[in-house]
């Protein structure tokens, strides 16, 4: 179909859309993985939306909860990318506590909770939301056309470039794999500090130190990485009924290139000159961006075989959404109050899209959230091993304070781990120093295996 369109269900059967799993033991709520989380994701993930065409919507509710409450639990809200983006997510769960913290008031106010909840709801008749391009003059300018026709007929992959397996030559039975860690509060803190100090926003350094990462992991021939970065366009739409909390697909994006030769594990530098590009990009305010190129697109079917067992375009495609901020934050003496703490943001892999992808959300916990996905067979599994081990020791040794270490260092990191601290008494005890640290971080890194579909994963819970 090149003329595809949206229709409205005539009624939704939410008990066909919302699905409840109580977990078999408590979760320790002290450590940054979840496994029966994971597990529940790992199935959720690798369900078809389109399985039930015509008859359910294009999202889904999956709930976690521990056995004989609800007073804390976890809801994964499943969308198809074709109907909403990441904010739209954002959103969702912004609307979602607000009616949680309206069914407590009303509760508390003496009104009677209804007995029973229709499971059968009739969709309102809402106008649907206009799509990007009619609210986006998305203009391009011949030189933009030009180059991007020109790279997609007759460009090949880069010298020593990296970009996993080749696109597979057959798309059935693929799935999506997922992995994912927090960071813990202060080390997020302490990131957002030096951040400021040296003028970038978060994006760029966590750019920096994931393909940093990337390199350490994957063999010394490949010396280039390509990263696709992700970018909203709500800010420049020229309609007043899209705002932050509206749910729709209104992104564009970016592209990077990093070398072996500037990998560091000093990132501002680099970081700076990421950030200089991001800004480039978001002060053309739309105009020649990679999104709009799809109007030349006139058949997505011979578009995506076209791909079959060529080797993909990009190492890597970064997203990072910010930090969620809930509507009606509670009172600090209303103990009993539904909040949000703990914030995962995922997006699947894509069959012939970027080896790994990679999606940051900080929550209002302060803890920064990472999810790395990749297509089962695209990426050995050891590489995905080490990148999320590299992206997080050196995301600790670069913002943990140093008074952790110990009395044998002052200062803070630079070069490397091993040569940037200043001793202050002999070398061997900072060796030993820093070898101590390093232990101790690397046995933090524990992380369970994912698969993932296009997911935000909240954490909702009374304020305790």
């Amino acid at each position: 179909m090149q003329k595809p369109y949206w229709a409205r269900l005539n009624q939704i059967d939410l008990s066909r859309c919302i699905a409840f799993t109580m977990r078999s033991h408590s979760r320790d709520i002290s450590t940054d993985t979840d496994e029966e989380l994971d597990a529940l994701l790992e199935r959720e993930h690798n369900t078809d939306l389109k399985a039930h065409y015509g008859e359910l919507p294009f999202w889904r509710l999956a709930v976690l909860h521990e056995e004989g409450t609800l007073q804390q639990f976890v809801v994964s809200f499943v969308f198809h990318h074709g109907i909403a983006d990441t904010m739209s997510g954002l959103a969702f769960h912004r609307s979602f506590l607000d009616a949680l913290l309206r069914a407590h008031n009303d509760k508390r106010d003496g009104d009677k909770a209804r007995a029973s909840t229709p499971c059968l709801v009739q969709p309102p008749n809402t106008p649907l939301l206009p799509p990007l391009e009619t609210v986006h003059t998305l203009p391009l300018s011949w030189r933009f056309i030009f180059r991007e026709l020109k790279s997609a007929l007759f460009s090949s992959p880069k010298p020593g470039s990296w970009t996993g397996h080749p696109v597979p030559t057959s798309f059935e039975n693929q799935r999506s794999r997922l992995r994912s860690f927090s960071l813990l509060s202060n080390v997020t803190n302490q990131t957002h500090a030096a951040c400021q100090k040296h003028k970038v926003t978060i994006t760029s350094p966590l750019q920096v130190l994931i393909t940093n990462a990337l390199f350490v992991a994957i063999p010394q021939k490949y010396t280039v990485l390509s990263v696709e970065g992700a970018i909203s366009f709500r800010r420049s739409l020229q309609s007043d009924r899209i705002t932050q909390d509206s749910i729709g697909c209104y992104v564009g994006g970016y592209r990077e290139t990093h070398r072996r030769d500037t990998a560091t594990d000093v990132p501002w530098p680099e970081a700076r000159r990421v950030r200089r590009n991001i800004e480039v990009e978001l002060a053309k305010d739309g105009k020649d961006t990679l999104v709009a190129m799809s109007r030349f697109i006139f058949n997505y079917t011979s578009f995506f075989n076209s791909m079959r067992g060529r080797p993909r375009e990009s190492s890597l495609e970064f997203s990072n959404v910010g930090r969620f901020v809930s509507v009606n934050q509670p009172e600090k003496s209303d103990s009993a109050r539904w909040s949000i703490s703990k914030i995962v943001f995922s997006h699947n892999a894509d069959v012939t899209g970027a080896a790994v992808l990679c999606s940051a959300v900080t929550g209002e916990d302060g803890k920064l959230s990472l999810g790395f996905a990749w297509a089962e067979g695209g990426v050995d599994e050891g590489i995905i091993q080490k990148l999320m081990e590299g992206t997080r020791n050196s995301w600790n040794v670069l913002f943990v304070p140093r008074r952790d270490v110990g009395p044998f260092y002052k200062g803070t990191a630079s070069k490397s781990s091993a040569t940037s601290v200043k001793p202050v008494t002999d070398k061997k005890q900072a060796i030993d120093a820093e070898l101590e640290l390093l232990s101790k971080i690397e046995a933090r890194c524990m992380f369970s295996l994912r698969s993932s579909w296009i997911e935000q994963h909240r954490n909702y819970s009374p304020r305790q």
